[in-house]
């Protein structure tokens, strides 16, 4: 399971979306590579959880930036960014769907 925290690192470390696309491609690879027995099913689950939670905090953190760097707008003082579905449930798959939002809180 090493490989998968060296990509949630990796991601917390990317500074656009391409180098984050490339990592999501690495746990695909590893998924893929892997014989996985029904005893380390829920380890899998939760090192892909925590790699998905790495992505999206790190995606989110490059749309603030790119906003900013940008001039488009001024982010929200506060939101959040919440998934539901298999994501919600820490049941996720490589390729996650839409089960996902975000409040704004207006002050």
């Amino acid at each position: 399971m090493n490989n998968f925290e060296a990509i949630i690192v990796r991601a917390e470390q990317c500074n656009n979306m391409s180098e984050l696309k490339q990592l999501h491609d690495e746990v695909a690879f590893l998924l893929s590579s892997f014989s996985i027995s029904f005893a380390c099913i829920f380890e899998v689950y939760d090192m892909l959880c925590m790699c998905h939670d790495a992505f999206m905090k790190q995606a989110l953190s490059l749309a603030e930036r790119e906003v900013d760097r940008k001039g488009i707008g001024k982010k929200p003082s506060s939101f959040c960014w919440f998934v539901m579905g298999s994501s919600g449930r820490k049941e996720p798959t490589i390729w996650t769907d839409q089960d996902n939002g975000v409040i704004f809180m207006l002050l």
